[in-house]
């Protein structure tokens, strides 16, 4: 999959969800930008495992969840009201049992990548202004988290056994 040069505004977000987990105190170990030589692989596994790549345009991750694979399983879309805060709690709650505790990935559709645990990274996603669509996904590529900021919800989807 071939990626294209970030456009300068893809770096507001990234230097907010920056400066928001310093902000926070949160330490490297349990929130952090992905590898520098890594990124790629996570959002090329991310593309493969849930986006029908013949739909999928360019290397935009923008509105990337209407291309996803058909035959995944979905839940009942959440959405977002007046409490974002509350809105995110919820979000955080479709995340498996199994995986509560583990290290997770997330991907903004400006194409950045980290890796963090949910208490740290549904601390930052209420507070980014700049967000627009955020992917958090298994360790194991199992499920994705698809949450759509204009579209105020977000929807679990798993890979089928």
């Amino acid at each position: 999959m071939e990626f294209e040069k970030k456009p300068e505004t893809s770096y507001l977000v990234r230097d907010e969800a920056e400066k928001l987990s310093r902000d926070k105190g949160i330490p490297p170990e349990r929130f952090s930008e992905f590898a520098k030589s890594g990124w790629e692989d996570i959002i090329t596994k991310f593309c493969y495992t849930f986006l029908d790549m013949k739909k999928q345009r360019g290397s935009s991750l923008a509105y990337s969840w209407l291309n996803f694979r058909e035959g995944l399983a979905h839940s009942e879309p959440v959405r977002c009201g007046a409490d974002e805060f509350a809105y995110f709690a919820r979000v955080r709650e479709l995340i498996p049992e199994e995986d509560r505790d583990k290290k997770l990935f997330l991907i903004l559709s400006q194409g950045w990548v980290y890796e963090g645990y949910a208490e740290e990274i549904f601390s930052l996603l209420p507070e980014l202004f700049y967000l627009e669509d955020a992917y958090i996904l298994s360790p194991k590529f199992r499920w994705v988290i698809c949450h759509c900021d204009d579209g105020e919800c977000a929807v679990f989807s798993a890979v089928k056994n």
